[in-house]
């Protein structure tokens, strides 16, 4: 891809940055949150509020990257920043993703071969070790059915419901409460499960303030409908959801995504087969979370983790090699290639 021939459109700024593709298309989405602002608070009758929050939110973490990868000497390495930033920026979530293509257009850019396709969810931990429950996502029918045997969306009761103009068009933010279908222990019993759902272009809403318990989630090929209680609806053309709750990783989903986080952690343990790469792999053997089923004694996490790092066994912590004895310095060199199938 390369830079658009024409003039950059009105507030977009790229001089002194246009060393190569990622870099401009970083600084023009600055550039777009900027304008975006600003148009979105202009008119009082058509007030976006949302439109304010998601693009001053994109900078809250990647605002030091654009400056880093702008402000660095050389310009492949201001290039290989730029793309690291771009890819990181549309990691979080499908809708920052959509933003980004569609921000990125406006300025005069095609931002699709700069990022990588949009790869399958890896969780995470938090303070605690606990494997974290995902970022938003779309709601469709097999998310939904991955709810149904952890959360009784039948007993949820409302706990917040907003619907607010969004220029031109209507957005709505509904909160439940649900009963958990998973034992937790006595101390996380206080703490409700909220389910959260986003709605954008809402084309439908009707709310009965007496009747709250009960919610239905409802994904179809022309949007979402969601009911509430015996006659309260919400209709709108797309949605996203996400789980406020201490003890999802106790739920039957927690558990299948702490298996997940395993597996990766191990594709990147298993590099410790190349001895020059040894100290360099993240191993660390954790103190803090639950342990899972299939090792009891023991937890495997990666740096995000409480850890005690492991001495390479042909290394030391510090990066430089050990001395060997003579007939380990004959077996010849280590390999270069990628790691292959274990053997």
């Amino acid at each position: 891809m390369t830079p658009p021939a024409a003039p950059p459109p009105s507030g977009v700024s790229l001089e002194g940055v246009n060393d190569g593709p990622a870099m401009a298309v970083l600084a023009a989405l600055l550039d777009r949150s900027v304008v975006r602002i600003a148009e979105a608070a202009a008119d009082a009758r058509r007030y976006d509020r949302e439109a304010i929050r998601a693009a001053s939110d994109v900078w809250d973490n990647n605002l030091f990257p654009l400056f880093r990868a702008a402000h660095s000497a050389h310009a492949h390495k201001r290039e290989r920043r730029a793309l690291a930033a771009l890819e990181w920026m549309a990691g979080i979530s499908e809708r920052r993703r959509r933003w980004m293509r569609e921000q990125a257009a406006v300025a005069g850019y095609d931002i699709g071969p700069l990022l990588p396709s949009a790869g399958p969810y890896v969780p995470g931990r938090d303070y605690r070790g606990h494997v974290m429950a995902p970022l938003p996502q779309a709601v469709t029918g097999r998310r939904v059915a991955e709810l149904l045997p952890d959360y009784d969306l039948s007993a949820a009761e409302v706990s917040h419901l907003r619907v607010e103009r969004a220029g031109r068009e209507l957005t709505a933010q509904l909160q439940l409460a649900v009963p958990r279908k998973f034992a937790v222990e006595e101390s996380e019993a206080a703490d409700p499960a909220l389910l959260n759902v986003a709605l954008d272009r809402v084309t439908e809403a009707a709310f009965d303030l007496s009747d709250t318990r009960g919610a239905v989630l409802d994904p179809r090929s022309d949007g979402i409908a969601v009911s509430v209680g015996a006659n309260g609806r919400l209709r709108a053309e797309a949605a996203e959801y996400w789980c406020d709750d201490r003890s999802w990783h106790r739920s039957a989903a927690g558990r299948r995504a702490d298996a997940v986080l395993l597996r990766h952690v191990m594709w990147e343990i298993r590099t410790v087969r190349y001895p020059g790469k040894a100290d360099r792999v993240p191993v660390r053997r954790g103190r803090r979370g639950p342990r899972t089923s299939a090792l009891p004694a023991h937890r495997i996490a990666s740096d995000h983790g409480a850890a005690t790092p492991r001495r390479p066994r042909h290394g030391r912590l510090d990066g430089r090699p050990r001395r060997l004895p003579h007939r380990a310095s004959r077996r010849g060199p280590a390999p270069t290639g990628p790691p292959g199938r274990a053997r």
